[in-house]
């Protein structure tokens, strides 16, 4: 299992906290929405499609 996939798994049973998982291409747009403040979750990287 991915380690986005238990980042998502803890969030559904814990209710931790809602995440949005973006690709490393999309690092640009994540910041955008933060300035923009069009952002209710947190953002989680996943690497296992960088490069």
């Amino acid at each position: 299992m991915s380690f986005c996939k238990c980042i998502q798994n803890r969030s559904a049973r814990e209710s931790v906290a809602d995440v949005e998982v973006i690709a490393s291409s999309a690092i640009n747009q994540a910041f955008a929405r933060l300035e923009k403040g069009d952002v209710r979750d947190r953002f989680v990287i996943d690497m296992s499609r960088a490069g």
